[in-house]
């Protein structure tokens, strides 16, 4: 079933606002900063990931940046924002994934 217009931006003004990038409200995607994609990288990153280990991911917070191409303190920084949200939890050398619908639900 279709989302009414008015549900999906609700939606996705509190998705952005958990991202810490509300301001960007309207703003087309490809109008972002380096540092906004990579946030969204990383959330990508992670589902994908998720297809192959589950929900226990067995890489570092460097590993993870590896793969999406970014820095390491990018990676510990938005990873420690999914941690806030309750997300994700980081341990030693591999990251679980606590809310995946909530990660996945930053690209419907």
């Amino acid at each position: 079933a279709k989302v009414p217009r008015p549900q999906r931006r609700a939606g996705a003004a509190k998705w952005l606002d958990r991202l810490g990038i509300a301001q960007w409200a309207g703003t087309r995607v490809d109008k972002y900063s380096k540092g906004m994609m990579q946030r969204l990288g990383i959330a990508q990153a992670l589902m994908t990931l998720q297809k192959k280990f589950g929900n226990t991911i067995p890489l570092t917070r460097q590993e993870i940046a590896e793969v999406v191409g970014t820095t390491v303190e990018t990676a510990i920084r938005t990873i420690s924002r999914f941690q806030q949200e309750g997300w994700v939890r980081s341990t030693r050398g591999k990251l679980e994934l606590l809310q995946p619908e909530a990660l996945n639900r930053l690209f419907q």
